[in-house]
């Protein structure tokens, strides 16, 4: 009897039995054999996943370990079995209609879910009750979007081949539309102190016990780049409520976002605005736990010059309080004696946002960071025919090239402290271009504003 020693397994076989034994086509895990056609299926056969790797059509994982080509993205078809390739979804907003403005094209627009012909499209639910098939955030059911993979039984497609949920027709008839605030303008110059002399201790402001840690080092950061997940959980994205992406903000506290006053001009309604927190990628579900809050209020400085862009600072009152956690926490506000008086120049500073990374092109999809020093004040001044008012600075790389760009206005300037927490010292305002030698990008001074965020919060 012949014998034939295997050594990935370390057993003996019987040669004899071998032409009965079907070939090792793909070995995965050390110890176990694939058919070739198991691999590239789009299933995890191997635990290393190795069946799955070097794959061309292999583009998307899923997040119950299976594999997609991004062509099966979000196309309205729940091909993942958890619906992961349906959410997050980007869509041009060319794609979107033909009569969009070419401002609105340069916007980004991000659809958790592709919302449904206006029809009445009559459904079953999991439970077997009718419904109608909706989009997800008319349904007031909360359960289907704070458990998806549980209540995918609810999901369902419109004739459109749109992902909607069958809401049941009980929920449907106790729908109530949201009460929302306008913008208001709260006019404050009688409570507020003079900037100069003033010796009003504001370190209480915000979240002093807990703000600006992250892991991030300011002097690791030396070029443009993808940031990493957890670098900048204060930072918040301003979306419309068609989800086109179009401002930055801060979180400093769990009910206030600071942004700039241009993000919400004049006529702006609360009940428009969408802010988005403990967002990385835009592309990516439940990739940093993103959730999206309601605006209650838009306090704009009731002093901002829509020409000027003088006084270009904001406030949005939150319609709940965010949940603090890995990836959502507030930044820490200038409001020690030091930082104050501080102007801040010379100082190493990051700006972080999902702008454009070149003048006119595309938004970013993933979180971006560029380190920036504060420019002397005169030479900020002197860089402009417009006028720099002395509430707000410059900050750019001195040889152009790291600058904020469009669709980063309204997000954090923000630097390391000596004891190691971050604060942001400067709101994204206005600039010529983006990255230009000689034209940087032009901020509002946080801590010219300490009395007047005070004022609001205490209200």
């Amino acid at each position: 009897m012949n014998w034939l020693l295997c050594a990935f397994a370390a057993v003996i076989i019987d040669a004899s039995s071998v032409s009965s034994v079907p070939e090792c086509q793909f070995l995965c895990d050390v110890t176990k054999c694939l058919e070739n056609s198991r691999r590239c299926d789009g299933i995890k056969d191997c635990d290393d996943l190795s069946d799955e790797n070097d794959c061309t059509r292999c583009e998307f994982m899923c997040d119950v370990d299976k594999c997609i080509e991004n062509t099966r993205r979000c196309d309205g078809v729940d091909d993942c079995g958890d619906l992961t390739d349906e959410r997050n979804c980007v869509q041009s907003v060319a794609e979107s209609g033909s009569n969009a403005t070419a401002e609105e094209k340069t916007l980004h627009h991000i659809l958790p879910f592709i919302k449904p012909k206006e029809r009445d499209t009559r459904c079953t639910g999991a439970k077997s009750e009718p419904g109608q098939c909706v989009a997800i955030e008319t349904c007031p059911m909360k359960e289907l979007y704070e458990d998806y993979v549980k209540y995918k039984g609810y999901f369902c497609v419109t004739p459109g081949q749109q992902v909607g949920v069958c809401c049941p027709f009980g929920y449907n008839s106790r729908v109530k539309r949201q009460t929302t605030t306008a913008p208001v303008v709260v006019n404050i110059d009688e409570q507020k102190k003079e900037q100069e002399g003033d010796s009003t201790d504001y370190t209480y402001l915000g979240e002093p016990d807990i703000c600006g840690f992250s892991t991030k080092q300011l002097a690791r950061v030396v070029r443009p780049q993808a940031a990493g997940m957890r670098d900048y959980p204060w930072i918040a994205a301003l979306l419309t409520v068609e989800y086109f992406h179009y401002c930055g903000g801060t979180i400093i506290s769990p009910r206030y976002v600071l942004t700039a006053a241009h993000c919400v001009p004049p006529g702006t309604l609360a009940e428009k605005i969408i802010v988005r927190v403990g967002e990385y990628d835009f592309r990516l579900a439940n990739d940093s736990q993103a959730a999206d809050f309601k605006v209650e209020q838009i306090l704009a400085h009731e002093d901002y010059d829509t020409g000027t862009y003088e006084n270009d600072i904001a406030l949005l009152k939150l319609a709940e309080a965010v949940t603090y956690g890995v990836y959502v926490q507030p930044v820490c506000l200038p409001t020690r004696p030091q930082d104050m008086a501080n102007n801040f120049t010379d100082t190493n500073t990051i700006v972080a946002g999902w702008g454009t990374t070149e003048y006119g092109g595309p938004l970013s999809d993933v979180l971006m960071e560029v380190p920036v020093p504060v420019w002397e004040q005169e030479d900020c001044v002197n860089s402009f025919t417009q006028t720099v008012f002395d509430t707000a600075m410059c900050a750019a790389g001195h040889e152009g090239g790291k600058d904020s760009c469009q669709g980063d206005s309204g997000g954090p300037l923000v630097t390391q402290r000596d004891d190691s927490r971050w604060m942001t010292i400067g709101v994204v305002s206005w600039g010529v271009r983006c990255g230009d030698k000689g034209k940087p990008g032009v901020y509002t001074r946080v801590n010219m504003y300490i009395p007047w965020i005070a004022a609001h919060l205490q209200q």
